[in-house]
């Protein structure tokens, strides 16, 4: 038999006339009387209400705990938002003897171009792309200046911060490159123009535990303003390889590692051979020389090459021989009767003349020269001579572009398929657990966006909070405590490093599920760092913990000093 349950979906309201027809407390109380004598049901009812009541204590303790707990985190947040507020949202450098420097390019404001970077990074600025702050088109050469910033050190040094907040959700970006750019001409910046945007193409490197890259990587852009990155786009991200970060030559992974650099370098190499034997195989004819009028102030000798019995090689006939500039020979010492001469090409100009005597030899440098109609009828054929060699030149380079073109394809597919048998004996590895420990990849990348004004550009992805909240206490060796200062965590397994205001009890968020470095900058200018070694001690059961970092004495000069500090 089906029981038929009356399933009210959505019913309608009580109104307020219903709702104080109920309210009866007399009836209510006469209803309970009735039922008083039934002992069974009594007994029943006080023991559900003993287990009601102490079901709601449990529960109104875990709400006070809650709320003590969501209290004391919303009071350590306020805090962090007021410390921040009142920072700069891009900072000072922290470490001011490390301060990265911008890199410049000249590039035709009238014609654009396309703009190199350091390791293959580039930039295509379109033509007439700037004008002045009045608005007026800029014309002639502007110089591009820009940084690079690939990794946790260079994020650090440029005081941008790495975060992203999105529907009341604080994200930490994972980078794959960010770039700052901007131009100016004559020490005054200028824009972009409306309409023009350059194409960039920013090379990188990620680093991360796994050999598939996670989608999810758009392209931001800094608004210092407003105080926020703003999405932009999608980053059209290329994989150009994938190499494996060892340093322990017992890996098992470390010989294919090997083998496959040697077998990229042979490719290489071979390739660099193929284009060289390319350059030379078309070789050109030795170009026209410009013929050149005598000067009738130099000292010229008058003979024909016929005359001293030598087969050289002419641009053109002459008779007349002038003294080459630069020589300080007088007229008097060429004015003898010498028994003979020779003559020897230094280059395309210049000749070393030989003159010899019965007890002496005088070598001197001259030049062919001409002077009346055989000047002017070797010019007409110089004339001549150029526009065909500027036709076989021409020629020339539209060979030579096409065969390289498809000498690097050939060398481009072998290198691809290299990559494919590397790519899959690491695959291999890892479908086989045949690793302890999973090895960091690194991932060679071309970020792809269109920048259509200047500033800071970021290729990145956000990430969400790690689950593992840890609270506690910072402090150096000695037990003095650092608060009202800020921490900088890194994430090994990701291309990231988050700031973290520091006061007297701090919670952030941590991955333990990877390696981490924390540093501090201290009032004194000092380093004092957390290791990874020193998170592996700590025990996240506990409800506080004690960070004690080690203060370097090191002194900080340079970006290398910062990095072999914190490096890990």
């Amino acid at each position: 038999m089906k029981n038929k349950y009356d399933i009210r979906i959505n019913p309608t309201p009580l109104s307020n006339e219903e709702i104080a027809q109920r309210k009866n407390f007399d009836a209510l109380m006469e209803a309970y009387q009735q039922h008083g004598e039934q002992q069974p049901a009594r007994s029943g009812r006080v023991r559900m209400l003993y287990r009601i009541a102490a079901i709601a204590a449990a529960v109104l303790l875990g709400w006070l705990s809650f709320n003590w707990i969501f209290s004391e985190n919303k009071l350590y947040q306020k805090q962090a938002d007021a410390f921040f507020a009142e920072q700069p949202y891009v900072n000072v450098p922290p470490v001011p003897a490390a301060k990265p420097s911008f890199v410049s390019r000249s590039v035709d404001a009238n014609a654009g171009g396309k703009v190199l970077f350091n390791d293959g990074s580039s930039m295509m600025v379109p033509a007439d792309a700037f004008e002045d702050s009045a608005g007026q088109p800029v014309t002639g050469e502007v110089e591009i200046r820009f940084r690079e910033m690939h990794d946790y050190i260079d994020f650090f040094l440029s005081g941008i911060p790495m975060v992203y907040d999105s529907a009341q959700t604080r994200y930490t970006f994972e980078s794959a490159g960010m770039l700052e750019i901007y131009a100016e001409q004559n020490g005054k910046h200028v824009k972009l123009r409306p309409g023009k945007s350059i194409d960039v193409e920013l090379v990188s490197e990620l680093q991360m535990p796994h050999l598939e890259i996670p989608p999810g990587y758009n392209i931001y852009k800094l608004d210092t303003t407003a105080r926020k990155w703003v999405y932009q786009d999608i980053d059209r991200m290329q994989l150009v390889e994938t190499q494996v970060a060892l340093d322990n030559e017992n890996h098992p992974l470390y010989r294919i590692q090997q083998e496959h650099a040697e077998s990229l370098a042979a490719i290489n190499r071979r390739e660099e051979a193929a284009l060289l034997e390319l350059e030379r195989s078309l070789n050109l004819p030795p170009a026209p020389q410009e013929p050149r009028f005598y000067d009738p102030n130099a000292f010229v000798f008058d003979f024909d090459i016929a005359d001293i019995g030598q087969d050289v090689q002419l641009p053109y006939q002459s008779s007349l021989w002038q003294l080459s500039p630069g020589q300080n020979i007088d007229a008097t010492q060429l004015n003898k009767n010498w028994e003979g001469m020779q003559l020897e090409a230094l280059d395309s100009r210049d000749f070393q003349l030989d003159l010899i005597g019965a007890n002496e030899t005088l070598s001197v440098v001259v030049m062919p020269v001409l002077s009346g109609t055989a000047y002017e009828e070797a010019m007409a054929r110089y004339r001549l001579d150029v526009d065909y060699y500027q036709q076989l030149v021409a020629e020339r380079e539209s060979v030579l572009e096409n065969r390289r073109a498809e000498i690097k394809n050939e060398f481009a597919l072998e290198r691809a398929t290299k990559q494919s048998e590397f790519q899959y004996a690491l695959e291999a590895f890892e479908d086989e657990d045949q690793l302890e420990e999973a090895p960091m990849m690194r991932h060679k990348i071309i970020n792809r966006f269109t920048a259509n004004s200047f500033g800071i550009w970021n290729c990145d992805r956000p990430v969400a909070p790690e689950i593992a909240s840890v609270k506690g206490r910072f402090m150096d060796e000695s037990g003095r405590t650092f608060t009202n200062n800020l921490a900088f965590l890194v994430d090994k397994s990701r291309n990231t490093i988050d700031r973290i205001y520091l006061s007297d009890v701090t919670e952030f968020q941590l991955n333990t599920n990877s390696k981490n470095l924390m540093w501090i900058i201290t009032e004194e200018n000092q380093i004092a760092v957390f290791r990874p070694e020193d998170f592996e001690k700590l025990n996240f059961e506990s409800d506080e913990q004690d960070f004690v970092f080690q203060v370097s004495d090191r002194v900080v000069d340079t970006e290398t000093d910062l990095r072999e500090i914190l490096y890990f």
